[in-house]
């Protein structure tokens, strides 16, 4: 049960329980959305379509047991226990775990800290892996009547450290971001982002599908990256979410897929010495122009 492809369909599966201490409390188990990065993996929900590396390169989600606890109505705690950095099954002794906090002094302002800690590689019991979240909303202006009706911005700031005890590359690694939105009159939204990535080690890099049998290009030297983007949404009731996007991004080593993609000649995986020889077609900067609908039902 440790592979993806019998999971493949589930993107959340849970159980839990709400309980009326304090101002509310909840126990959810099963597989969890991740609690780590600002942005959902459903893109609607989010001010951009397109998600930065910061973003990227964080769990979509977590197996494993979240409680949580609304201290006030403005300070939420949760504490997590899971099996690993989005792993399904467990495949040792170790447990996995951190926590969120979320403070709203007003409705305007909001502030996030997480943290996981865990033990990541399989076959290194000396591995850890160490990181953290964080991130603060403000919305500075709102207003009933006029051409702007709401500005905001979010500013991302991520640091994590990796431990490896038998012979790999570690140490640190950080992202950021920063997004600025600006609502118009008529459901019109504009939104701006800038965001950098920093992995020396790349563990954290995404790295080619699992079941390819090639090994992406520049595995060993350091990953930077970074990347702008913009993005109009236009909704046109409440129900129907209409998108285009642009986004720029660049890194210090190929990355990207180009014509001769990642699959093989034309598009065929290759066989026998062919397999070992052939190489990812891949580059440094990557332009792309996203168009999407959105229907709420």
């Amino acid at each position: 049960f440790l592979t993806k492809p019998a999971f493949l369909p589930i993107r959340a599966a849970s159980a839990g329980w709400h309980f009326h201490w304090l101002h509310g409390a909840n126990i959810e188990i099963g597989i969890l959305p991740s609690y780590i990065a600002l942005e959902s993996y459903i893109p609607q929900e989010n001010w951009n379509y397109l998600h930065p590396f910061v973003s990227d390169f964080t769990p979509y989600y977590f197996s494993g047991v979240r409680a949580q606890f609304h201290l006030s109505q403005k300070l939420k705690v949760e504490a997590w226990i899971v099996n690993g950095w989005q792993t399904f099954g467990q495949w040792h002794e170790g447990r996995a775990g951190g926590y969120l906090w979320n403070y709203r002094p007003t409705e305007r302002l909001s502030f996030t800290n997480t943290m996981y800690l865990g033990q990541e590689a399989a076959f290194d019991p000396k591995s850890i892996r160490w990181y953290t979240d964080n991130f603060a909303q403000f919305q500075y202006y709102k207003a009933q009547s006029g051409f702007v009706r709401s500005v905001a911005v979010c500013v991302v700031g991520d640091l994590g450290y990796e431990y490896r005890g038998d012979g790999s590359r570690y140490g640190f690694r950080t992202g950021e971001s920063i997004t600025h939105r600006i609502d118009f009159k008529g459901n019109v939204g504009l939104t701006f982002r800038a965001d950098l990535y920093y992995d020396p080690s790349q563990a954290l890099v995404t790295s080619l599908p699992l079941e390819s049998p090639y090994t992406r290009p520049a595995q060993d030297r350091e990953f930077f990256g970074g990347g702008i983007t913009t993005t109009v949404d236009f909704l046109p009731s409440p129900w129907l979410l209409t998108r285009l996007e642009f986004m720029h991004r660049a890194t210090s080593i190929p990355y990207f897929s180009v014509p001769g993609g990642i699959t093989g000649p034309n598009g065929v995986a290759p066989s026998g010495t062919a397999a070992a020889t052939y190489i990812p077609d891949l580059r440094r900067s990557d332009n792309r122009i996203v168009a999407n609908v959105t229907l709420r039902l």
